[in-house]
């Protein structure tokens, strides 16, 4: 187990950038295990698993195929890894040598926005504050608190902006992982509700509280989530990266209908330095 100086040196060997954010972000609040091939320091290879959210999907930072696939082996009821493009073929490879399951691939586009969106508000979205607890807290379960240990925490430490209709919240954006430089989004609109403009108004309040406090806002999406990836180019955010998931075996039907639900991509202000996880191997 890491404390918060082992956890800062990894997270500093990470790096703060737009697809490292959701893990720093997990390590520093105690929400990830950091599977690690050399040292905090000077790692090889890391294996972030998320312990309370996306469970089953790590994600892998290194440029050594055979040193991810031990740690990835480390992990027990995975069922999708991301990593960068230049290891995915190998990985893949020994990944379906080893497991005799079929890998499948799908893109994880990255994009950023640094100024505040250019779109008119809906009259039923607004900033959500500690007075809308309630509504929260009786939200369908479409939606749920990621990165955090519950409504109260988020609403308290991060931003949000919701869409509040007949009385309750029918759609939800808020910031679900942040590093000191960036912002990921975490977006969700009720079936019922889609296509109203509820989703693009709630991202654009978040996003302009992410730019005004100094931050990049991040919205990560797979390639087939066409519904989400149009909502962040509605607002202006441009591709920066693209990661490659590898889902495996029939998990890819799985992998797929995990971009059908609302638009998922958040993190606004610096962290506390809260404890990690992480097993470091030879």
């Amino acid at each position: 187990m890491l404390d918060p100086a082992q956890t800062e040196t990894l997270a500093r060997a990470l790096g703060d950038s737009p697809e490292t954010v959701i893990s720093l972000h997990l390590l520093r609040r105690g929400l990830g295990r950091a599977w690690v091939a050399g040292t905090p320091a000077s790692p090889r290879a890391v294996v972030v698993e998320p312990l309370a959210f996306d469970l089953g999907e790590p994600m892998a930072f290194g440029t050594d195929p055979a040193e991810i696939w031990t740690l990835l082996a480390e992990i027990d009821d995975w069922w999708c890894v991301n990593v960068a493009p230049g290891v995915a073929n190998d990985l893949a490879a020994r990944i379906e040598d080893t497991t005799s399951r079929p890998v499948a691939f799908e893109d994880d586009i990255y994009l950023t926005l640094r100024h505040a969106p250019s779109v008119s508000i809906h009259p039923c979205v607004r900033r959500l504050a500690s007075i809308d607890l309630p509504l929260l807290l009786s939200a369908s379960a479409g939606f749920e608190p990621s990165g955090f240990a519950g409504w109260e925490e988020l609403i308290a430490e991060s931003v949000a902006a919701g869409a509040i209709a007949n009385g309750k919240m029918v759609s939800l954006a808020y910031v679900s992982a942040a590093s000191p430089g960036h912002a990921n989004l975490t977006i969700a609109t009720l079936p019922a509700h889609r296509r109203r403009g509820f989703a693009t108004s709630c991202a654009a309040l978040v996003v302009g509280a992410i730019v005004a406090a100094g931050g990049i806002a991040v919205w990560s999406a797979g390639a087939s989530n066409a519904a989400s990836l149009a909502v962040a180019r509605r607002l202006g955010f441009a591709e920066v990266k693209r990661r490659v998931y590898l889902v495996l075996g029939d998990d890819a039907c799985r992998e797929m209908e995990r971009t059908n639900p609302p638009p998922r991509s958040g993190g606004l202000s610096a962290l506390d330095a809260d404890i990690g996880h992480c097993t470091i191997l030879p």
